[in-house]
């Protein structure tokens, strides 16, 4: 019985997921710490996407140049490389999210401008959230997520 809650809580709470999420939550956190004015802050969180960036990318090429069958069925095809970086990926977005909601909890009425810039962002990561969670938790299109991925590689260059 004990076996089977286990391995049912590690499907609806993957454990690279809630890593990842830990070492990204931390990383903004003890970076956030470093900005003292609004400039500072724009390119902490640029160079913390740059970070899942760099990491995605590495891994989303890695996962089809390991397993190129991963290219003929996107749908059901998987490797552990690819469901790394979608379970790193998956953390990436939840943390970002919980980080976006908490400031603009804070900020709540301050400045509209910034709010809504937040929001964009937020609901940006939070698709990019539930469809990797639906991926990691399906064992399903970890592929095409994977291939998704890929654009992190166009990413890497638009934040430098």
């Amino acid at each position: 019985m004990e076996e089977k809650v286990t391995f049912t809580m590690l499907q609806f709470f993957p454990l690279k997921m809630l890593i990842s999420a830990g070492c990204f939550l931390a990383l903004k956190c003890v970076t956030g710490y470093l900005a003292n004015n609004s400039r500072k802050s724009v390119i902490i969180r640029e160079t913390n996407g740059l970070i899942h960036a760099f990491i995605a990318s590495y891994l989303s090429i890695t996962a089809f140049m390991s397993t190129p069958p991963l290219l003929d069925d996107l749908i059901k095809n998987s490797n552990d490389t690819a469901l790394t970086c979608v379970g790193i990926s998956t953390g990436y977005f939840l943390a970002d999210s919980l980080v976006i909601i908490f400031q603009f909890s804070k900020k709540f009425g301050k400045n509209t401008e910034s709010a809504s810039l937040n929001i964009n962002i937020l609901f940006h990561h939070l698709a990019a959230f539930g469809a990797f969670y639906y991926a990691l938790c399906s064992q399903l299109f970890i592929g095409y997520s994977t291939m998704c991925l890929l654009l992190e590689v166009s990413s890497i260059m638009l934040k430098v």
